[in-house]
């Protein structure tokens, strides 16, 4: 597989699929779902204070339009949009995400149904 292929697979780059994946993680003994958002933490003090700190990738993310930043809640929080989950409806699966069914795309394996489309 040459470099250019392996920097963008199913329209993320590797950085991106990393920073997905590590965000879909198990956290406290549960996996997240794709639809409760990615949460963000906030500048607590300088110029920036009250606004949210947005990785690098993230801001990747949002300029191509796969995500959207969502201030209105008690935290700031990432979520993808229609052209985003379209992207990451051809993710493989994360490693037992999906038990002994197997095939499940990479959303369904993280809690979002075609029912769930913004």
């Amino acid at each position: 597989m040459s470099k250019q292929q392996d920097r963008m697979i199913a329209g993320f780059t590797s950085g991106e699929r990393d920073y997905i994946r590590r965000e879909l993680d198990v956290f406290f003994s549960t996996l997240p779902s794709v639809a409760e958002g990615f949460h963000l933490k906030t500048w607590r003090g300088g110029p920036e204070a009250g606004k949210p700190k947005l990785p690098p990738t993230a801001k990747g993310l949002l300029a191509r339009g796969l995500m959207r930043l969502d201030t209105g809640g008690h935290f700031p929080r990432l979520f993808f949009t229609e052209a985003g989950l379209t992207v990451s409806d051809v993710l493989p699966p994360f490693p037992d995400s999906c038990g002994n069914q197997g095939g499940c795309s990479g959303t369904q394996a993280h809690g979002i149904s075609s029912s769930m489309r913004f």
